[in-house]
């Protein structure tokens, strides 16, 4: 039987200026972080080291989640689209 790791979410807060928030995913540490207006996801492998990230896409119609504040809502809908990325990864 394969083990099941949740995400989990230790801190989040929105109104934060660059560390939005931390917690774990399927054994690793992840942090949510602003790069200027843009959101950034980082899993840290067990040294702490960069092990994979992915980057909110600004898009060019100008109609896109990084025009808006950042909020709790728009920090939990990119993190949801990461874990799925992260999980369907190939590495």
């Amino acid at each position: 039987m394969e083990a099941v790791h949740p995400f989990n979410v230790e801190n989040l807060n929105a109104d934060e200026e660059q560390e939005l928030g931390e917690g774990s995913l399927d054994g690793f540490r992840w942090s949510l972080l602003l790069d200027e207006n843009d959101l950034l996801f980082v899993v840290h492998a067990q040294d702490q080291a960069l092990s994979w990230s992915y980057a909110e896409t600004r898009s060019t119609d100008g109609d896109d989640a990084s025009s808006v504040g950042v909020t709790e809502e728009r920090c939990l809908r990119f993190m949801l689209e990461t874990i799925g990325r992260f999980r369907t990864r190939s590495d």
